[in-house]
């Protein structure tokens, strides 16, 4: 119901700063009717409709695992979506409906409806890496069968050392681990301290809302964000690099939707959905 809202708020944002790029760090199925209706038709439509740049999957993309139809609707939504799905520690190869659309690769030029390990973004000039990671509690809260998840440090080393191998040293990592979640399975404040070379960290699972961008101080700071739940907020993040690479100045900012207009196409992809649910 939020994202007419969102919608005004990122075409708000690009007209500021055009080259910025807008991320989500999953849990696009579950928690309303329209999933419960729909299984992502309505979600993928309108994201695809506010052009995303990059998402991973959360644990709830695999909730329908053990339904008769298995992950057919989760299949449904990487095919349909017109940006790239990003994720490291995902292994797909055992499920009949997912494997054929996860790639090993890392990309520079991302096909639709492919998973891939990671993506490469350029941004006025300078390019940008993007991998993701689902948490492995996914196993436990959710229904992913025979899709299994890779232990998330090890999986971050190995993408970090592809990007740096690329020439690329300016790394996103796009994460459904949690801000402080279950520290015996995995989070983001375990990650940015374990795995070198991590710029920032995008992150979900948790819903945790930070205000301000939190930064992990070492050799290299990594920069964390996250907006919360339920598309409250907007996250805003202004990152300055120096010439290697590594973090100077981070601003990260909330933007509350509440109050924003519906954006009048976002509303009339809604309508004949809202009108059922």
């Amino acid at each position: 119901d939020q994202i007419a809202k969102k919608a005004t708020a990122v075409k708000e944002v690009r007209a500021a700063k055009p080259n910025a790029l807008l991320v989500d760090a999953g849990d696009v199925f579950s928690g309303t009717l329209y999933f419960n209706e729909f299984e992502g038709e309505a979600d993928i439509k309108l994201m695809n409709y506010i052009g995303y740049d990059v998402m991973t999957l959360g644990n709830h993309e695999f909730d329908l695992g053990a339904s008769k139809e298995g992950h057919k609707a989760l299949a449904d939504f990487i095919k349909a979506a017109e940006f790239p799905i990003v994720s490291a520690n995902v292994d797909a190869s055992n499920d009949e409906l997912l494997k054929g659309l996860f790639s090993d690769l890392i990309s520079s030029k991302p096909e639709q409806g492919i998973v891939y390990q990671g993506m490469v973004k350029e941004v006025n000039g300078e390019k940008i890496g993007f991998f993701g990671l689902t948490t492995a509690e996914t196993e436990f809260i959710a229904s992913p069968v025979d899709v299994k998840f890779k232990n998330y440090i090890d999986t971050a080393k190995k993408a970090v050392a592809a990007f740096e191998q690329m020439g690329i040293n300016k790394i996103v990592a796009v994460s459904h681990l949690g801000y402080n979640d279950n520290p015996n399975m995995d989070n983001d404040l375990l990650l940015a301290e374990h795995v070198d070379g991590i710029d920032v960290i995008v992150g979900g699972h948790s819903h945790t809302q930070l205000d301000e961008s939190t930064i992990i101080e070492k050799d290299e700071p990594t920069v964390i964000v996250q907006t919360g739940e339920y598309l409250n907020n907007l996250g805003k993040l202004n990152v300055s690099f120096d010439e290697n690479g590594v973090v100077k100045r981070a601003n990260g900012q909330l933007i509350e939707l509440g109050e924003y207009a519906e954006d009048a196409g976002a509303v009339e992809i809604l309508k004949p959905y809202k009108a059922k649910v």
